[in-house]
């Protein structure tokens, strides 16, 4: 659509096609700054894509959403599309790393979301988003609330299909932690996210 702006999220992993395996995750999301919700556009999972080969169709829908296809841009972002790949706990280092090389360089900063005041954009330097126990609880809490809100509207079967086995668990101490039930997976809501 042209003028409108696209995000896509990305959890990767190693594509050995095994069962209880993680998938890889893509998703688009479009956001119209004159409109609201945010809407999920496009996904793709796979038991059999790795990282290296994700950075591939990550480009692939890139350029599908972001340009007329004889090589102009219509999305909003001059730089086509916003990438926000999942980088600790799979390989997403080389996914990100292979986008880059292909000239899509538009990639999310990590910053410290619970400091004081507005982010600063020059703080930041660490691309993708890097999941540890702190920033795990901040990304799916909003995604959360903007799904429950009705500010995200999701279309994927397999990330809606994920949503009812993804639980809050109470571990000691009332500390919670949001986690896919036993043999269900979340990498559909982690890309959405």
């Amino acid at each position: 659509e042209p003028g409108a702006i696209y995000a896509i999220g990305l959890d990767t992993a190693y594509g050995l096609n095994t069962p209880n395996e993680d998938r890889s995750s893509l998703t688009v999301h479009k956001h119209d700054p004159e409109t609201d919700p945010d809407v999920q556009v496009a996904s793709f999972t796979s038991l059999q894509v790795n990282s290296a080969q994700m950075a591939r169709i990550a480009a692939a829908v890139a350029v599908l959403y972001g340009t007329d296809g004889k090589g102009n841009i219509i999305s909003g972002n001059p730089l086509i599309a916003k990438f926000v790949i999942e980088q600790i706990r799979k390989p997403g280092d080389t996914c990100q790393h292979e986008l880059k090389l292909m000239g899509f360089l538009d990639h999310h900063i990590m910053h410290h979301y619970d400091d004081r005041g507005n982010i600063d954009p020059t703080k930041g330097s660490k691309e993708g988003w890097r999941t540890s126990r702190w920033s795990r609880s901040i990304l799916l809490e909003r995604f959360v609330e903007a799904v429950t809100l009705g500010r995200l509207i999701l279309n994927d079967p397999i990330v809606i299909r994920q949503l009812p086995e993804f639980v809050r668990k109470y571990q000691e101490r009332g500390i919670s932690e949001m986690i896919h039930g036993l043999g269900c997976h979340d990498d559909g809501i982690f890309s959405a996210a």
